[in-house]
């Protein structure tokens, strides 16, 4: 997000997650728009983001769990 001051500074925000708490890893796609920043990496892409798929996909489980019917 943009610094208070106006700068172009950014900070990560996060908060801290209990281990015991994590049940599943996940991976994020940047919701690019419609011209991809080539000087992104993977270390820069939180920073550079906002916005984000989650990959239902990643593996067979992960996509049962998200698309389980639970009626």
């Amino acid at each position: 997000y943009p610094a208070s001051d106006g700068s172009s500074s950014r900070t990560r925000i996060g908060k801290i997650v209990r281990l015991i708490d994590v049940t599943h890893a996940v991976e994020l796609i940047p919701i690019y728009g419609t011209m991809m920043d080539c000087s992104v990496s993977s270390t820069t892409s939180l920073e550079r983001y906002d916005n984000f798929y989650l990959n239902a996909f990643s593996d067979k489980e992960w996509y049962h769990t998200l698309h389980a019917d639970f009626a």
